[in-house]
């Protein structure tokens, strides 16, 4: 068999693997987390984690049923539900006999063990005597068949009462990995009761996306984000935030290509007068629309501006589509001044994108986007805009939020396109060797006790000194220290400065003290 990782992902690797390149460096990936983080949390964030799946319904209501995320590029992983997990659930459902008296799962336990001890041949001869953890929805079903006979009115009707709300027919649970990160932050935000912490809250995450994509330059099956939201304020203010701090993640990072392209998708009620202007446009030209976008035109017509099809792209371009822009009510059109106010007090440089389209219910006004010229397929690193309605969406009271997320490969990719590297790697504080086999576990034992201060690492094997020396540059260590016989007599290490090429032999129980206070 040949070993392959599935196809759409890549493996993260350490430093010094063949054809390492940074999209593939496992250090490359925590430089962008490690950015990010620094730079975020210095804008007030906290960082979450999530699951990496979520149920179905959930990602369905938080990207759109109609997007081509849920409908063509979702992983979705299925399991058949413990049917004694269902049943323990019925442990404290009260049912009303016919003589008036309440009864639960428990309290009727007595009158089918009796049955089970009373009919053991007519049920099967191993049946064992029953708990309320295992109670399998088989054996409520055939015992059922023998209440009938036996015509015990409240036991026949609890336990049809019970096998109905197994509900049979749905008793598998379906979850999908997560394809972006925002409806699980906000499913959190809601289910944990975060609205009451300080408001508005800043939120950021990292880790890997699921999409059953097209594989090419730019898109993977597996691919990772980093994704920052704000929940609980409608601000521009926190708007214009947001796609600052975005922008100061990537110039941390050292890239100068990018162009913010803002735009607004306007309020509902800007958003439905637009797409009755879209229907009726598109409606003549129906039988040139791709297929997707002919569905499209009846339940989401922005869809259809930012298609893949190339026909349909000539057509929009034919029929001189008119931006959203156009269609922004008075509101809408003030909260978009008011972003692009602060960002030009900040000199945030950006485009007016008029193209910039979101097409679901819950997102409001500000939208964007950062590209970058050489990346492949699609120029966006990422994206972001305002989703006030996404929390009433997923069940929750109407709570205002914003986020961006920007992918790391993507990232990755245009750094290696800018000709950008990592900052230098850091080795040990000091590399440890034994001269001898019998002085490797001191060798072992003066690292450990050293790294509840720094870093220390030690070689497993004896070796001669000049190896020793190379092993410690190798590795990075700011000092190699040698013990052997002598040093292991005198409680000493022979301490090389690696840099300078200074030698000098140091008491252990000083050791520590030494190489913190000394210069790099």
């Amino acid at each position: 068999m040949t070993l392959q990782r599935p196809k759409g992902t890549k493996d993260h690797l350490p430093d010094g693997s063949p054809q390492l390149k940074l999209d593939v460096s496992a250090r490359a990936f925590k430089h962008v987390i490690d950015t990010a983080a620094r730079v975020l949390e210095r804008g007030g964030a906290t960082f979450m984690a999530t699951p990496l799946f979520e149920e179905a319904d959930l990602v369905k209501r938080g990207v759109g049923g109609s997007t081509d995320i849920v409908r063509k590029e979702m992983y979705t992983v299925s399991y058949q539900t413990d049917a004694f997990d269902q049943v323990k659930r019925l442990k404290n459902k009260n049912f009303e006999g016919k003589n008036g008296k309440k009864h639960n799962l428990k309290s009727i336990l007595p009158y089918i063990n009796k049955y089970i001890i009373d009919r053991k041949r007519e049920i099967r001869r191993d049946l064992p005597v029953l708990d309320t953890d295992r109670l399998d929805i088989n054996f409520l079903d055939g015992f059922i068949g023998l209440i009938e006979i036996e015509n015990e009115d409240f036991i026949l009707e609890f336990l049809k009462d019970a096998a109905n709300s197994l509900d049979k027919t749905s008793d598998t649970n379906t979850f999908v990995l997560r394809p972006e990160g925002t409806a699980g932050l906000v499913r959190a935000y809601l289910e944990n009761g975060l609205k009451q912490l300080p408001s508005p809250l800043k939120l950021w995450t990292h880790g890997p996306m699921f999409r059953a994509e097209n594989v090419q330059k730019g898109r993977l099956r597996q691919f990772h984000q980093v994704d920052y939201e704000v929940l609980g304020s409608a601000d521009p203010l926190i708007d214009a935030e947001a796609i600052w701090l975005m922008v100061q993640v990537v110039q941390a990072l050292g890239l100068t290509g990018v162009q913010v392209k803002l735009g607004s998708i306007g309020d509902p009620e800007d958003r439905d007068t637009y797409n009755a202007y879209l229907r009726e446009l598109f409606t003549p030209h129906l039988e040139r629309l791709s297929d997707d976008s002919k569905d499209r035109l009846e339940r989401n017509p922005m869809r259809i501006l930012d298609s893949k099809s190339a026909g349909d792209q000539a057509l929009i371009l034919e029929l001189s589509v008119k931006p959203m822009l156009d269609f922004l009510g008075t509101e809408a059109r003030m909260h978009f001044g008011a972003v692009r106010g602060h960002l030009d007090s900040w000199k945030v440089a950006y485009v007016v994108d008029p193209s910039i389209v979101r097409g679901l219910d819950y997102y409001r006004r500000t939208a964007w986007e950062l590209h970058h010229a050489h990346i492949g397929a699609k120029s966006a690193l990422g994206g972001g805009g305002r989703y006030d309605g996404l929390a009433k969406e997923l069940g929750g009271p109407e709570t205002p939020g914003i986020g961006w997320a920007f992918g790391i490969e993507r990232i990755l990719g245009a750094m290696e396109q800018e000709g950008l590297g990592l900052p230098a790697a850091s080795g040990p504080l000091v590399y440890i060797a034994a001269l001898d086999a019998e002085h490797v576990p001191l060798a072992a034992r003066v690292a450990l006790d050293l790294r509840s201060d720094m870093r220390a690492d030690f070689g497993y094997k004896p070796q001669k000194p000049g190896n020793a020396f190379r092993e410690g540059e190798r590795r990075g260590a700011v000092f190699t220290a040698l013990i052997g016989s002598n040093e292991a007599a005198a409680g000493t290490v022979a301490l090389r400065h690696m840099a300078s090429g200074e030698q000098r032999n140091v008491p252990m129980e000083e050791l520590s003290a030494l190489l913190l206070a000394r210069p790099s």
